[in-house]
């Protein structure tokens, strides 16, 4: 990480000179760069990323956890990653990282995207985490966009990623908040400038600038009041590009409106991806973080599992749900 930001210097005081357009309906001569992130609470298993068609050598040699170089060209991926079976020419297998390098205990927290021990406290976060960083490399009006399904809520929560060292960021928690949000100049232009949800989230701590608070507590604060002003000129901008945002509106099914309470989980995870695309090909972010469970997330409508309500934590422990193998639900 500290390798990539340093070789970046250059060409992120290049990219700043050029003063380019932030939309991707812009005229540059190359794509934006963009990142995703994908967050899931419980992670994967080894096993579950190795190609079923390694020779003999090569599967000792990962069973044995030793280091090893493969071309996937002439292997198969495993079955649960078919979908992106085309894409294996622009597909990287890492494995051998892990959240216990990080951790403290049983849960990572903010560690896998900033490379140190947390611990669920505030005081725990030594930096910004990494998709931060490239937000700032690779600017957008939206900059940083967070989507989670973290313990099942709904609205604008606290997310998994620090803008800094000691606060946390906030999050989409549904896909119809984050598309009301994200597209609001759209979808509600005179309420642009409004106090909405996520005004309201960061307003709602500016009493504590009263209570003689010092130190990172008072950083904190007066980040989360910037960040109103911040978001007070961005909308601004939007405003009067509302037409050419217009035609990346991702459209939702009625299962999703108000949170999406009947709406089974994969439902959910469809719909914060098309919402996840569409503001990347809109141009309102470069850089999205996107946690699509953990441990507290109620997972329903699984293929084999509809009428269950999985429990994450217990399958990592390889507990059966309707008489379906731990590995099959994994799977899924």
């Amino acid at each position: 990480r500290r390798n990539f930001l340093t070789q970046s210097i250059l060409g992120a005081g290049a990219f700043g000179l050029s003063s380019p357009k932030l939309f991707a309906d812009s005229d540059a001569s190359r794509p934006p760069t963009r990142f995703i992130f994908l967050h899931k609470g419980n992670g994967l298993f080894p096993s579950s990323l190795v190609p079923p068609t390694f020779d003999k050598q090569q599967v000792e040699a990962e069973a044995n956890k030793a280091a090893i170089v493969a071309d996937l060209d002439g292997q198969d991926l495993p079955e649960w990653m078919s979908p992106i079976a085309a894409h294996k020419n622009n597909l990287t297998i890492l494995q051998g990282l892990s959240g216990k390098m990080c951790t403290t205990g049983h849960h990572t927290w903010c560690s896998s995207l900033g490379a140190f021990k947390a611990n669920e406290r505030l005081s725990s976060i030594k930096w910004a985490t990494v998709d931060f960083e490239l937000a700032k490399l690779f600017p957008s009006p939206f900059g940083h966009v967070e989507l989670s399904f973290a313990g099942g809520r709904t609205g604008i929560v606290a997310g998994y990623s620090a803008p800094a060292p000691q606060p946390r960021n906030y999050c989409y928690a549904d896909p119809d908040t984050a598309r009301s949000e994200l597209f609001k100049s759209v979808l509600n232009p005179e309420a642009v400038n409004s106090d909405n949800d996520m005004l309201s989230f960061l307003k709602s701590r500016e009493g504590l600038k009263a209570s003689g608070i010092r130190g990172h507590e008072e950083r904190r604060q007066e980040m989360q009041i910037e960040s109103i002003d911040a978001i007070r000129e961005r909308n601004k901008k939007l405003i009067t590009l509302s037409g050419s945002l217009a035609k990346h509106l991702p459209e939702l099914a009625p299962v999703h409106a108000d949170g999406g309470a009947n709406a089974s989980t994969p439902e959910k995870q469809a719909a914060m991806t098309d919402v996840l695309i569409a503001a990347l090909k809109a141009g309102l972010t470069n850089v999205v973080t996107y946690t699509i469970d953990d441990l507290g997330t109620p997972i329903t409508g699984l293929p084999g599992n509809e009428t269950d309500r999985v429990g994450i934590h217990p399958l990592g422990h390889d507990e059966a749900f309707g008489g379906v193998p731990a590995w099959k639900t994994r799977e899924q």
